[in-house]
């Protein structure tokens, strides 16, 4: 999902107006958002047959995306095991306080940018 190539929300603040999309993947409703909210469900302009060529494709594209977004979630559970049994081998060993004078470094150099 790149959004300068395909946007899936558009903001205009000069008219307090906000176009967005839900989906299965980031599902929205208006309890999300403060104010006035008008529902305009899209999908009752698409009439595609549920075995045409484009609705097969969309379904399959759709299971390839659940499945890969669980192998990812699944896969940043393992990262996130292997995290926690690294830091605990190395956490003991650390001496924080010898960063403070870098950390007092780095931000009079930052101050210094503006």
């Amino acid at each position: 999902m790149d959004p300068s190539e395909k946007p899936e929300h558009l903001y205009i603040p000069q008219i307090k107006t906000a176009f967005v999309s839900s989906n299965d993947f980031h599902p929205l409703t208006p309890k999300d958002f403060p104010g006035k909210v008008t529902v305009i469900d899209m999908n009752k302009w698409i009439h595609l047959s549920t075995h045409s060529p484009e609705s097969i494709h969309a379904q399959t594209m759709t299971h390839m995306i659940r499945q890969l977004l669980d192998q990812a979630c699944l896969c940043l559970k393992d990262a996130k095991k292997d995290h926690d049994c690294l830091e605990q081998l190395y956490l003991p060993h650390m001496d924080f306080s010898r960063l403070e004078p870098l950390k007092q470094k780095i931000l009079v150099e930052i101050r210094n940018l503006g």
